[in-house]
């Protein structure tokens, strides 16, 4: 029970340190996202962190805009090499501020024009919501150049343009437990 109070109060904590970057109605998956596993929203979760759907990403893969982007996998390295968006890199986040999402990262990702989408799960996962608007609102991402996929691989999985998108040994596995077949 100690345990989750302290957790409760970190993210609370962290929810304050955002101030106003926040919009609307995001807050509450700091507070309950994690306990509750309340899906979340679409939109823009914070002022400069745009949200991209399944065809956005699909559309980036398939006009060749890939190398534009940094795909940022926020969830444990375990999940990472199970199935992830090809050429991810794997920046596990942590809701206590000892993640690896790093200031260094996310300037040397602006300084190099890159834009950053940050994805983890599926709807219930909040890492990727949480990175997206840290890299924003306390690390100084430039504007436009920090987006949120929320419906992380399992959404591209139940998707028909996974086998274009997922890489990992588990990736056939996931889709068939979401589709219910094999996709080809």
């Amino acid at each position: 029970m100690k345990k989750l109070v302290t957790i409760l109060c970190l993210m609370l904590l962290s929810l304050n340190a955002y101030g106003e970057c926040v919009n609307s109605g995001y807050e509450k998956y700091n507070k309950k996202g994690m306990i509750k596993g309340a899906p979340a929203q679409g939109g823009e979760p914070a002022a400069g962190v745009g949200y991209l759907h399944i065809k956005d990403i699909a559309e980036i893969f398939t006009n060749g805009k890939a190398s534009d982007y940094i795909f940022v996998d926020t969830r444990p390295a375990r999940l990472f090499k199970e199935c992830t968006i090809k050429g991810a890199k794997n920046i596990p986040f942590k809701f206590s501020g000892a993640g690896k999402l790093t200031k260094d990262f996310v300037d040397s990702s602006n300084k190099a024009g890159k834009k950053m989408v940050y994805f983890c799960n599926s709807i219930k996962c909040y890492r990727s919501l949480n990175a997206a608007i840290e890299s924003k609102c306390k690390m100084g991402a430039t504007d436009g150049s920090v987006f949120w996929y929320g419906r992380g691989t399992a959404g591209i999985a139940s998707s028909p343009h996974a086998k274009n998108i997922l890489a990992g040994t588990k990736c056939d596995t996931l889709r068939i437990l979401l589709n219910g077949k094999a996709k080809k």
